[in-house]
């Protein structure tokens, strides 16, 4: 998303999606060792059926990847190769615009940040905006636990790894947000809203923000359904909606039974609501920057 007053930028990936192809040199940055979130198991010689007795080794063959856990790792599809990689592009292009636009009309900002869910769909998305604008790509666990394949892994979702990222993606640096100890970029592994309240928080006037998730973060900020393309660009303002806490006092029983009547206690329970959108949106592009809101 990106918000006006103090600009942030939200950009939902389609689904199924493959990227395209880079050559520069490498850059991943250090400590992408990923807590929490389990990474490939290695590589090693193709396995086959054999006797309990063997006469001779197997011969060597060629090292090829071990297959990922299918229960987890079939959620994470890439891009489609017909139509995601060129919306990605298109996105990335708008967004440039946009920023260049808003830095034109205000010069203190001088900053730009990326954050993006770890599902593959989404980086490949996030790959060209951080390619126009030479700026890394902050990984984090917590926006991806807005899909539920996410949070019914439990943690145990594998995604990319940093040595996968670094060879679909040679010329992009990744910032991994999801280690405790590195606390200038850890993000909450608890769920998406705190990671995402806290990238907020953490930006300054003279910053913009740019997230890469899915198209329930689109709606998920707007506090609606929203019906938009796979891929689209989502601008909020900054304010965050306040929550209102609804304290309600309940009339319960407690110890029943034979000659003994009900003895009525009071429990308080406390609700947090919150009315509206985390943050007000203002407005809905597609990824050529046509605006696809509709008018209330």
């Amino acid at each position: 998303m990106i918000e006006r007053a103090y600009p942030t930028t939200q950009q939902s990936a389609g689904r199924k999606l493959s990227a395209p192809a880079v050559t520069t040199t490498s850059r991943v940055s250090d400590g992408m060792k990923l807590p929490h979130i389990p990474q490939r198991k290695g590589s090693g010689s193709s396995s086959t059926t054999t006797p309990r007795v063997m006469t001779k080794p197997p011969a060597a063959t060629a090292a090829t990847p071990r297959p990922r856990d299918k229960q987890f790792f079939a959620n994470d599809p890439p891009l489609s190769t017909i139509n995601g990689p060129l919306y990605a592009n298109q996105a990335a292009h708008t967004i440039a615009q946009m920023i260049s636009d808003i830095q034109a009309n205000n010069p203190s900002i001088t900053s730009i940040k990326i954050y993006s869910s770890r599902l593959r769909r989404a980086v490949q998305t996030a790959h060209p905006i951080a390619q126009r604008l030479g700026v890394p790509i902050h990984l984090s666990y917590g926006l991806s636990t807005i899909i539920n394949a996410v949070k019914k892994a439990k943690g145990k979702f594998e995604f990319q790894s940093s040595t996968e990222l670094a060879a679909e993606f040679p010329d992009i640096t990744f910032i991994s947000c999801d280690i405790p100890e590195d606390v200038a970029h850890f993000l909450p592994l608890t769920n998406w809203i705190d990671s995402l309240h806290c990238i907020i928080e953490r930006t300054l006037a003279t910053e913009i923000v740019i997230i890469v998730g899915h198209r329930e973060t689109i709606r998920g900020i707007a506090g609606e359904h929203i019906s938009t393309p796979y891929c689209a660009i989502g601008l909020f303002d900054r304010t965050r909606s306040e929550e209102r806490t609804e304290i309600r006092v309940n009339d319960v029983g407690y110890g029943s039974g034979k000659g003994k009547g009900i003895l009525p206690q009071r429990k308080l329970s406390i609700k947090k609501q919150r009315e509206g959108p985390l943050y007000p949106l203002q407005q809905l592009y597609d990824p050529q920057g046509q605006s696809i809101m509709k008018e209330s």
